[in-house]
């Protein structure tokens, strides 16, 4: 927490998730560099207070506050980030443990971290694995891209290669995914759609069975600037990317 902002990550067996203010995939390297300067932070010096009231240590009308949770864990351990020291640096306050400090402003730059930052601009990761059919409309014509059950052959490569190109093309702009800018977009009546599914059989316990959507994505004609706005089904943004990504993804 600062100033009136809220930044909240977790960590899932998908890996690192922005959920405050938006809710978005992280970038886990960028999400484990802000953790290591957390986590490694260097304290000016010790301070020995006679009392924990945030008013006489320093930490009232915080700058700050840091909570971390272990898997598990009901309580957080806590950094909080108080008022400027006479002697530069903050006021900190650390618990559980209990210790009073003096952190230097240098130590604190990891506080500007922006969610530009932490977020992962991939298009969308997919696990390749769970996608047996993707279904194409390529400008009103229809095609099927269909995994064999031998997981081999030049169908399931292109499945594969689908969704490599979707991790590998980042996005340039994140726009709010309004009905406005949808409609300004022509993402409503896209161009072109891909949809990828994962096939259970009806022969398995699980439960559905049949087709289950894993990824909806349209994709609009491209911007003057060369972009290509790009929406997934349920997000709350439109993507604009390169526009080498139509040709990768629509190609015969």
């Amino acid at each position: 927490h600062r100033a009136n902002t809220t930044l909240e990550l977790n960590r899932s067996h998908t890996g690192w998730q922005i959920v405050k203010p938006i809710h978005t995939p992280a970038d886990e390297s960028a999400v484990g560099k802000l953790l290591d300067q957390i986590l490694h932070l260097r304290l000016k010096e010790f301070l020995n207070n006679p009392t924990t009231d945030p008013l006489l240590t320093g930490t009232a009308g915080e700058k700050a506050r840091i909570n971390l949770y272990q898997e598990g864990d009901s309580d957080p351990s806590t950094i909080t980030i108080g008022q400027p020291a006479p002697d530069g640096g903050y006021y900190t306050r650390i618990e559980p443990r209990h210790i009073e400090c003096r952190i230097l402003d240098k130590n604190l730059e990891f506080l500007s971290t922006d969610i530009t930052e932490l977020r992962d601009r991939s298009t969308a990761r997919l696990n390749p694995d769970f996608i047996d059919l993707v279904r194409i409309s390529n400008a009103g014509v229809p095609r099927e891209i269909r995994r064999p059950s031998n997981q081999e052959g030049r169908d399931s490569q292109s499945i594969n290669h689908l969704v490599e190109i979707l991790q590998a093309t980042k996005v340039i702009t994140f726009l709010p995914a309004t009905p406005v800018e949808l409609e300004k977009h022509n993402l409503n009546t896209p161009l072109h759609r891909l949809t990828f599914l994962s096939v259970v059989s009806e022969n398995t316990p699980e439960s559905p069975a049949g087709e289950q959507v894993v990824l909806d994505l349209a994709l609009a004609a491209p911007l003057p600037d060369g972009s290509i706005p790009i929406h997934i089904t349920g997000s709350p943004e439109i993507f604009l990317v390169p526009a080498s990504i139509l040709k990768a993804l629509t190609a015969p």
